[in-house]
């Protein structure tokens, strides 16, 4: 699913209510080609589109469960989702999953179902939820959002605003932007791997933005970690920034929290693979897992051992600012209980942090 050049795939499920697939066991999609199955007037449908216009490679759609209750139906998928391998999680027909009976979006179950899906992330440890806001919502309606109701504190979350004018098949649309944001990912990642950037990336199909924002409201939303969509003329719509929902300076990034996220499977599937080992061949190994996942050069990263005494081993992988983007981070692998702790280097607040703007 969208291969960079590290041979890293950047892997994307798709939630959403799909009639020709009653059970919520993810299915994966191959092609554009491929997507066209689904209704036409779908946001599922649309989303997918967009992911591969903007360069995602196949991805996967797990459709909801068949519960009347949206939330109880959400989480039975996402905890299917948990035996699954997945980079991104994208719910772009959630304003249809909450609809009530008159046609309205429950802002309520909006909320909720969102909450789930970042809590559901945190708790893997190695996946990003892209969120989309509801349709319609003002700055000052987006800021009281993401403060009153989302409220999230994680690096496993991303949030864009606003929703966005695209092309599906013959037709315009007004669509939420996660699937277009994260074909753009894929795209970047084909380019520039795990730790390309992803602001000011152009969005292929999309004609224009629900709300143009001014300076002002641009640096609010922007100081709350909404990462924005503008139109831009001459230039098309871009991304505007970068950041997670994390309010740690050295989390809020979101190549690092994706580096991070990618690297804690891959990490822990190796030291499964040679428990037992001695400390230097276990170092070794990791070592050897990182550059396979991420293709950190030789300076970028160091793993040593501390404290091994019999099978208590802790170890320790030091990240350096130029793969944090201003933060050395030091992660402490505590075994054999396995707790995995992000820390920030202790000589790292000598280092000025990235553009705050970022």
């Amino acid at each position: 699913m969208a291969e960079n050049a590290n041979g890293r795939a950047l892997r994307a499920v798709f939630l959403g209510r799909h009639g020709n697939w009653p059970g919520p066991e993810p299915v994966r999609v191959e092609t554009a080609y491929e997507a066209r199955t689904f209704p036409s007037n779908d946001i599922l449908w649309q989303s997918v589109l967009g992911w591969f216009a903007n360069g995602g490679g196949p991805c996967a759609v797990a459709p909801l469960g068949m519960d009347d209750d949206p939330l109880y139906a959400l989480d039975t998928t996402l905890r299917i989702l948990e035996r699954h391998d997945f980079d991104l999680v994208c719910f772009p027909g959630l304003v249809d999953h909450a609809r009530t009976p008159e046609g309205l979006v429950d802002l309520e179950d909006f909320g909720a179902a969102q909450r789930m899906i970042v809590e559901a992330c945190i708790a893997t440890g190695d996946r990003l939820a892209v969120l989309d806001p509801p349709p319609g919502l003002r700055p000052q309606e987006m800021r009281d959002w993401r403060v009153d109701v989302l409220g999230a504190d994680t690096p496993h979350a991303v949030l864009y605003y606003p929703w966005v004018r695209a092309v599906a098949g013959r037709d315009l649309t007004w669509v939420p932007p996660c699937g277009h944001v994260a074909g753009a990912w894929a795209r970047s990642t084909l380019r520039g791997g795990l730790l390309g950037a992803l602001g000011n990336l152009e969005l292929t199909d999309v004609v224009d933005v629900a709300t143009n924002v001014t300076t002002v409201e641009q640096e609010m939303l922007t100081r709350l970690n909404v990462n924005l969509l503008r139109a831009m003329p001459s230039w098309g719509v871009r991304t505007w920034g970068s950041r997670t929902l994390s309010v740690s300076p050295w989390l809020f990034q979101i190549p690092t929290a994706r580096l991070l996220a990618a690297l804690k499977p891959v990490v822990f599937e190796r030291i499964g693979m040679v428990r037992g080992a001695s400390d230097v061949e276990l170092v070794g190994q990791i070592d050897s897992a990182i550059r396979g996942v991420s293709g950190l050069a030789d300076d970028a990263f160091v793993v040593r051992s501390l404290s091994a005494s019999g099978e208590a081993m802790r170890i320790e992988i030091e990240l350096n600012a130029r793969v944090t983007h201003g933060y050395p981070l030091t992660i402490v692998i505590e075994l054999p209980v396995g707790t995995w702790t992000v820390l920030e280097t202790e000589h790292s607040l000598d280092i000025p942090p990235a553009d705050p703007l970022g």
